[in-house]
């Protein structure tokens, strides 16, 4: 019988072997059910929680080591196990979720619409256009384009406009308008 991994160190310890194998995953943290580390023959780690749901085993990925930390992992199982515990089956309600943030439109997507919809545009010159993607790019992606369009608010705004400020007063006055027409025309 194999030892229980407890530590980050021991993760890290893994080697690959010629077929894929498990460790079980012990900590004090953890409330109930099983986590365990997989290693494949090509060296990737990943975190899988085992449970019992309607007399059947199941269970699913909660993430890739060392992208998720073994903290990270025993919390995604501790919110497995609270959703078993409240008779819904964990993998269906985590899938739900990443349903949910994939359907969440980011303020880039939102932009690349909008921009899609402009070039066809006969009232705005392909110039403009081609201004307006180009300061999207250049200072205001870097800054909101990974923001959720549902989680912007007044502030991550303000503080965007902020930093092309610094380069550029006439810029930052520029962005605001591509802004303006990004989101209203949508």
């Amino acid at each position: 019988m194999t030892k229980p991994i407890k530590t980050d160190t021991q993760i890290r310890a893994l080697k690959p072997e010629i077929k894929q194998y498990t460790r079980t995953i012990q900590s004090p943290k953890l409330t109930k059910g099983t986590l365990l580390i997989l290693v494949n023959p090509g060296g990737k780690k990943s975190f899988k929680t085992r449970y019992r749901y309607d007399d059947k085993q199941k269970g699913f990925s909660i993430g890739t080591y060392p992208n998720t930390s073994l903290a990270k992992a025993i919390e995604k199982h501790n919110e497995a196990m609270e959703q078993l515990d409240q008779k819904i089956d964990p993998k269906v309600y985590f899938n739900h979720q990443l349903a949910d943030l994939k359907a969440r439109i980011d303020m880039d997507r939102l932009f690349i619409k909008w921009h899609s919809i402009k070039q066809t545009d006969k009232d705005i010159s392909p110039s403009t256009i081609k201004n307006h993607k180009w300061r999207w790019d250049k200072y205001i992606k870097p800054e909101i384009g990974n923001l959720h369009v549902d989680a912007i608010k007044r502030q991550h705004i303000t503080m965007a406009l902020e930093e092309v400020r610094k380069s550029s007063r006439e810029e930052a006055r520029k962005s605001l308008s591509t802004l303006n027409l990004s989101l209203i025309h949508i």
